[in-house]
């Protein structure tokens, strides 16, 4: 897998991400049974920020569900356990965070391979690049998470010439306006207004399941 860093928030770069950086911290290990996802290795009372998308079986169709949550380490034992409603969709991907200290991971069922975010379409460029303090994503609509660590995990919804795109342009990208970003329940209140280093951001196209996920000013191995 590629490796990646981002070089500055100030200028136009080309992301290229498939690895998540080692550091001291472990990163959460996340495990899908038909039923549930259960995260582990968890800061001790820390929250999760979870971005996921499946595709479900309804009848004779697919219903596509995005969830976005703040899961709680009450216990205190590392361990936070999240059941949905119709169990795990074998078509899905679960983008977990630890909110106190960043780290992060990614689990798919077993058999199903999750695929890498790349440019297509009539979005012009790369997939994600960076400019001015936030992200430019070649897609006409995907899920965002923002996690600035030991601060608070915010998400939104983004739409080519929606609310939360910055150029109000039908160009096939998303400019995104950081401010459009929601914490559930207002947990952790007003969202950041530019990204800045550390910030852990992820990026699925909800129709292709396809992600993108780096922290942000922070090289890969």
């Amino acid at each position: 897998m590629r490796s990646f860093e981002l070089l500055s928030l100030l200028t136009l770069v080309t992301l290229t991400v498939s690895g998540f950086p080692s550091t001291a911290v472990a990163a959460p290990v996340a495990e899908l049974t038909d039923k549930e996802l259960i995260v582990r290795n968890l800061t001790p009372g820390s929250t999760v920020a979870l971005l996921a998308v499946a595709h479900e079986p309804a009848y004779y169709m697919m219903r596509l569900v995005s969830r976005r949550e703040l899961l709680k380490d009450d216990d205190k034992d590392g361990v936070v356990r999240y059941v949905p409603d119709h169990g795990v969709a074998f078509r899905s991907l679960w983008i977990v965070v630890d909110v106190a200290s960043g780290e992060s991971t990614m689990a798919t069922p077993a058999g199903y391979e999750a695929v890498e975010m790349y440019q297509r379409g009539a979005g012009r460029g790369n997939a994600v690049q960076s400019i001015v303090n936030t992200l430019d994503v070649g897609r006409e609509v995907v899920e965002i998470l923002l996690v600035r660590p030991g601060e608070g995990a915010w998400f939104v919804t983004a739409r080519d010439r929606g609310f939360s795109d910055q150029d109000g342009q039908a160009n096939g990208r998303i400019r995104l306006d950081p401010r459009k970003l929601r914490s559930p329940r207002g947990t952790y209140g007003d969202p950041p207004h530019a990204m800045r280093n550390g910030d852990v951001v992820a990026v699925v196209d909800p129709d292709l399941l396809e992600y993108w996920w780096a922290t942000i000013g922070r090289g890969g191995n």
